[in-house]
């Protein structure tokens, strides 16, 4: 007979029913290898992780590329743009609800809002640029044509076309584009957007008001300083290295006219009597730039210095006759002229000032944007092109528009698959590949068209204002808007 504890042991292995000690495993508690579980849940995660990395490494080098056509979207996806810790929460049914949803990619308003801000910082058309701009300057949008605008015409945007001075003391202000070869062109309409410099109130003035006073000699003296000496301008060409906390024309990195005279300014040094014209209110300034790369490998000078003439007022009789131009006879025998030097002209209402317009040869290369400083109340509407109230005449000179410099905009569709394909960069590189995520790059492609989409239309926009403001500049002048017709 076996002792009462061997006898409760044998009981305890027959026994089937639960004891109060031991109770028993449920079913999801079945034991399963850990290992073998981490690395069947783990696996795909990683490759999601992998996958999503290397399209957002794609987006960064294809904004970046792109940056011409896409700045929002190159600002936004930045080299250190990184994953967050919830990229791959909710991943399915997010995108299922939303096409322009994914958690690896920021969310629609936000391409909204760096769009938005980017039309603003650098638009898609050319104006004067905020970031180059004294601060004791004002920049402003152009006057309504009429009180009648469309809701079309109702601006989303700044084109910031009218810089007006206010304090004593020239200060710069320059374009947002700049020029390193060619020629360009561009106009300044004096006096826009000034109440106190305008006759009819504002807007843009027709009559030149210096040349209503000259021509009134029964005025009183103190009318006519009121007239012509509350304001001033210099205008022309700058490089980013200008002063902008001087006037045009003050160093060697600027070349100016001035209002008074149209004495010619450049380092601080003014001629009068070179062959430059008064202008004031109404009147409107054409400045032109050509510039000329240099293909002389011999050629060991590498800064000119530009021929200004005397600046005295007593040597009337020496005049700079340096011409930058070569005459050659066309196959239908008219006269060309080839640029052959650097060089810089101004035309006043169509007409050139001096010989042939040139007021500087021999400028020194460099990338030369459209600038004007204001003095006191002096202001000035800017006018890029393509259209001009007074097309230029340069004996044969192509001059093109500024405007043209800007990046031409392809409508959304093309757009995208121009930036996608490598096209719009030099390389050529296709961007994503199999072992980027396609759901990933599905969302891109709509944040692509929706950045170039707001740019084209924005650019439509400004020029379909455009063409307004100069049919009714042209119109106050009696001359033809036929060229402007749609």
């Amino acid at each position: 007979m076996l002792p009462p504890i061997a006898r409760q042991k044998k009981k305890s292995i027959h026994d089937t029913s639960p004891s109060k000690a031991q109770s028993p495993t449920p079913p999801s508690a079945a034991p399963v290898s850990t290992v073998d579980n981490n690395n069947n849940n783990n696996t795909p995660t990683r490759q999601l992780k992998a996958t999503q990395a290397a399209s957002i490494a794609a987006i960064i080098e294809c904004t970046a590329a792109s940056r011409n056509l896409i700045p929002g979207l190159a600002d936004l996806f930045s080299s250190n743009y990184k994953l967050s810790s919830e990229d791959n929460n909710n991943n399915d049914t997010a995108s299922s609800t939303n096409p322009l949803y994914h958690p690896a990619l920021p969310s629609v308003d936000t391409v909204k809002n760096a769009t938005s801000k980017m039309i603003n910082d650098k638009p898609p058309f050319i104006t004067m640029s905020m970031k180059d701009t004294a601060p004791q300057l004002k920049l402003e949008n152009p006057p309504i044509v009429n009180d009648e605008s469309s809701s079309e015409d109702k601006l989303d945007f700044q084109r910031q076309l009218v810089v007006k001075g206010g304090v004593k003391g020239y200060r710069m202000s320059r374009a947002t584009q700049g020029v390193t070869n060619g020629c360009y062109y561009y106009e300044a309409v004096i006096g826009v957007g000034n109440s106190n410099n305008n006759k009819g109130g504002g807007g843009r003035g027709v009559k030149r008001s210096y040349q209503d006073v000259e021509e009134n000699k029964t005025e009183n003296v103190e009318k006519k300083q009121q007239a012509n000496m509350n304001g001033h301008l210099r205008i022309g060409w700058s490089t980013r290295e200008g002063d902008l906390q001087a006037p045009v024309g003050y160093n060697e990195h600027s070349y100016a006219i001035r209002d008074i005279l149209g004495s010619r300014v450049h380092k601080s040094q003014r001629e009068d009597k070179w062959g430059g014209d008064s202008f004031g209110v109404g009147d409107v300034l054409g400045i032109a730039i050509c510039l000329v790369e240099s293909s002389n490998k011999n050629d060991n000078t590498t800064t000119t210095t530009a021929s200004i003439g005397k600046t005295s007022s007593i040597d009337t009789e020496k005049k700079d006759t340096s011409m930058p131009d070569a005459e050659m006879t066309g196959a239908d025998g008219e006269k060309k002229t080839s640029a052959l030097t650097n060089h810089i002209r101004f035309f006043v209402n169509g007409k050139p000032m001096g010989e042939n317009g040139i007021a500087f040869d021999n400028v020194n290369p460099g990338t030369y944007h459209p600038a004007i400083s204001c003095y006191k109340e002096g202001s000035a509407q800017l006018n890029f092109g393509p259209h001009f109230v007074y097309p230029p005449q340069a004996s044969g000179v192509d001059l093109h528009p500024i405007s043209e410099v800007c990046t031409l905009l392809p409508l959304p569709e093309e757009g995208v698959d121009k930036i996608l394909s490598g096209d719009s960069t030099s390389t050529g590189k296709l961007f994503f590949s199999k072992k980027t995520d396609s759901t990933i790059e599905s969302v891109f492609k709509e944040f692509i068209k929706l950045e170039l989409k707001a740019r084209y239309d924005a650019h439509m926009k400004h020029l379909n204002l455009h063409r307004k403001e100069i049919a009714a500049m042209r119109k106050e002048r009696g001359l033809s808007t036929d060229d402007l017709n749609d």
